[in-house]
């Protein structure tokens, strides 16, 4: 039997599975889980899944799971050295175990370069600089993603690669009617319903067309709650707001949607196109 090799894969303090980010998290970690038994028996990695405790077990019980905690923003004990380190996405803030050997970060967008105030872009963008300087190896989503980084933050000493997300088929996937849509066309929008997805411009397209339904799906958040304020300020009663969504409800939108629409400002990559 292979000597133990422990490897961390930390998808920090996630909160949900409904949006890019969670997508991405949870579609890798069932895909590495899948293979944990082989690569344990053939080279003795042992996967960790580092995130809140609520989720503790979604990957089934061939891997171990770590718990997050605010602490380990400034310092992160284990028994258990690590190997390697991997941080899924650049909004975890929370470090890697002291005395782990490599560590790795995949960023998959600068949005703050247009969704921050010039100020706040500095800062965000030195944040970023700091991390990934204590980083291995970065990895990047896309080309585009690549060249903000060493457009951004240049001189950026740490090497970056691009890994090209995947995208879920799920046109033959299970799907869950949603009852109030059943008879009625409409057009789709599925995102994490922030500022940066454009829902401003669905909103007034949503005005401008009163005959036409729309259907903003995605999950819950502040900002949700603004945009049903503003549902219901501006009596807009052909906009459905259709929040945390099932797999199975998400194939169901796609399959029977008379058309996608994505006007969004900034994107590292976008999965709701692909899909």
């Amino acid at each position: 039997m292979p000597a133990p090799v422990h490897i961390g894969l930390s998808l920090g303090r996630i909160d949900h599975w409904h949006d890019g980010l969670g997508e991405f998290s949870r579609q890798l970690g069932l895909a590495l889980a899948a293979q944990a038994p082989r690569m344990r028996a053939e080279s003795g990695w042992h996967l960790h899944f580092h995130l809140p405790t609520r989720f503790h077990g979604v990957f089934g019980d061939g891997v171990g799971y770590l718990a997050t905690h605010t602490s380990q923003r400034l310092l992160h004990l284990r028994g258990t050295r690590f190997a390697l380190w991997h941080v899924l996405h650049q909004h975890n803030r929370l470090r890697a175990p002291l005395g782990t050997q490599r560590q790795v970060e995949t960023v998959h967008d600068l949005n703050f370069l247009h969704a921050k105030s010039p100020a706040k872009i500095e800062r965000y963008r030195q944040r970023l600089r700091q991390r990934l300087a204590g980083r291995d190896q970065a990895i990047a989503i896309t080309h585009y993603v690549a060249g903000d980084l060493h457009r951004e933050l240049a001189p950026l000493a740490t090497p970056v690669q691009v890994i090209h997300n995947g995208a879920t088929d799920l046109t033959t996937a299970p799907q869950s009617p949603i009852a109030t849509l059943a008879d009625q066309p409409f057009l789709l929008h599925i995102s994490r319903l922030a500022p940066s997805k454009n829902v401003a411009a669905l909103l007034a397209l949503a005005a401008a067309w009163p005959e036409q339904r729309l259907v903003l799906a995605g999950a819950t958040s502040p900002y949700t709650a603004e945009v049903r304020q503003q549902i219901a300020q501006r009596g807009l009663h052909n906009v459905v707001l259709q929040l945390d969504l099932s797999e199975a409800q998400k194939a169901w939108l796609y399959a029977r949607c008379q058309g996608f629409v994505f006007p969004s400002l900034a994107e590292g990559f976008g999965l709701p196109p692909i899909e």
